[in-house]
């Protein structure tokens, strides 16, 4: 019974920080671009830098949470000899691999030059530039952390009705 309520706890906690960054991720794919794009190099700059500032500080904490609950929750599964919830829930560690893969190669240093050009005061002549860059992995994003979302859930369905 214990192992039961764990490994349900841990896929929840994982649904949950994935939602969190799923979340949004899907707003800056649906409403993000459009509504920057009508910002000048100055407003992009401190809209974007100020925003990534916080964001990079505080949303870390539920993914990372997260992240941990999900390879807890496919280990769980293996240990209790449920093969099947534990290969979909190592198949939604590895989208999440994948996912923070993309975060630190491509958005992190996106998100660093902006919120350093917004701290000091900076515009970046370069901003719709590097933000058509960030914009080109979101959807990629997004649909990895549908995935991984897809996969816990089902791996609940089949613990529950196996």
């Amino acid at each position: 019974m214990f192992m039961e309520i764990a490994t349900t706890v841990t896929v929840l906690v994982g649904l949950l920080g994935a939602g969190v960054t799923y979340g949004t991720d899907t707003f800056a794919a649906v409403v993000w671009d459009s509504a920057l794009k009508r910002l000048t190099k100055a407003e992009l700059t401190r809209v974007v830098g100020f925003v990534h500032y916080y964001g990079d500080r505080r949303l870390p904490i539920p993914g990372a949470i997260g992240a941990v609950a999900i390879v807890s929750s496919a280990i769980l599964a293996f240990v209790g000899h449920d093969p099947a919830a534990g290969g979909l829930r190592a198949a939604a560690a590895v989208l999440t691999l994948v996912w923070l893969a993309i975060y630190f190669i491509v958005a992190k240093p996106i998100n660093a030059r902006f919120t350093e050009a917004a701290l000091q005061g900076n515009e970046l002549d370069d901003g719709p530039s590097l933000e058509a860059a960030w914009n080109r992995v979101i959807i990629p994003r997004v649909l990895l952390l549908a995935g991984v979302i897809v996969l816990l859930g089902l791996s609940l369905y089949h613990h529950h009705s196996g």
